[in-house]
């Protein structure tokens, strides 16, 4: 789904206004999102979020070719009585503290915590933020080379793996494991989450506790 012209433009002048990319209010929504479906209400919640690969001190990362993406498990603090935009610029700082050690292999990171690898992952949802090739196609194709359909097969690991784009709009789908959750869930989690990018946008600076649950998202076709 793609969010409304309105709330985009309103999500992109607060993001602007508060100093905050629209990556880190999309983790963000997803972790607000998290932190209400969770049954014993903690304010912590974990999920994985996928990194470039490149942005860390490893030598010689810039002449490695393909794609060197990896998985960081993210753990957020989800304060309901701090503002939005206060508790998202704390979240980015965190994030670009984590994307000096995106070169320490998720394995490695799980051995290190208190999560037994060998009874549960450390999370069951990802997010996934960025530009990917086919996007546009059409700008970049030799003049002699038709594409006529695209088609991404993407096979879940995990329970939900959000995917968004972020030019030359907003995009969002959920992939989710049919195996573990119901369509219908899926489809009101991503409801949900569009909404709260719309109500992000339209106040940033109201508190975390007071941004409205289980609305009707603000999303177009």
């Amino acid at each position: 789904v793609r969010l409304a012209a309105a709330p985009m433009q309103a999500l992109e002048r607060a993001a602007r206004r508060t100093g905050l990319t629209l990556g880190t209010v999309l983790h963000g929504a997803w972790a607000l999102l998290l932190q209400r479906a969770n049954a014993n209400a903690s304010t912590d919640v974990m999920f994985g979020s996928i990194a470039s690969g490149r942005q860390g001190a490893l030598a010689g990362i810039d002449s490695v070719c393909g794609l060197v993406a990896v998985t960081q498990p993210l753990r957020v603090r989800v304060p309901a009585e701090a503002t939005v935009a206060s508790w998202l610029r704390l979240l980015q700082m965190q994030m670009a503290e984590l994307r000096e050690h995106e070169h320490v292999p998720l394995a490695m990171v799980q051995q290190w915590s208190e999560v037994p690898a060998d009874k549960r992952p450390m999370f069951d949802s990802i997010v996934v933020v960025g530009n990917y090739v086919g996007s546009d196609l059409t700008a970049c194709r030799p003049a002699e080379l038709d594409i006529t359909e695209v088609e991404y097969v993407t096979q879940p690991l995990f329970a939900y793996t959000l995917f968004a784009t972020v030019e030359p709009d907003l995009a969002v789908s959920l992939v989710y494991d049919k195996r573990r959750c119901a369509a219908a869930t899926a489809r009101r989690l991503l409801d949900e989450f569009m909404q709260l990018l719309a109500d992000i946008g339209e106040n940033p600076e109201r508190r975390v506790g007071g941004l409205a649950a289980g609305a009707t998202a603000a999303a177009g076709p």
